[in-house]
């Protein structure tokens, strides 16, 4: 595991309101087979409830064009002024709905 990119991470910490954030993504030297890719998602509360979710999606580039595409689209049709991340502004099903992901629940209740 390598750490995440830390524009990613600093606009999960603002999106999320959480005091803390890492991320972490597969080494690239490290293929698997298939035309898919995975996101994890895990967090913890202060009280130590812990929350996870994985995403499946097909190739991570097409799925990043698409939704990219789709945002930009919705932003040119009008939305209300200020700086926003795509899940605050849309709400947090746009990605699986514009790229076919499939969401999974692994621990707790909604993430």
């Amino acid at each position: 595991m390598l750490p995440g990119p830390a524009g990613d991470l600093e606009a999960a910490r603002l999106a999320s309101g959480a005091a803390n954030v890492s991320a972490y993504f597969g080494d690239p030297a490290q293929r698997v087979d298939g035309d898919f890719s995975y996101a994890y998602a895990e967090v913890v509360s202060r009280s130590g409830r812990r929350l996870a979710a994985q995403l499946q999606a097909g190739d991570g580039v097409e799925a990043g064009a698409a939704f990219a595409a789709e945002v930009a689209r919705r932003v040119l049709a009008g939305t209300p002024a200020g700086a926003w991340t795509p899940g605050r502004l849309f709400g947090p099903d746009l990605f699986p709905v514009v790229t076919d992901a499939t969401p999974t629940k692994l621990s707790g209740g909604s993430v």
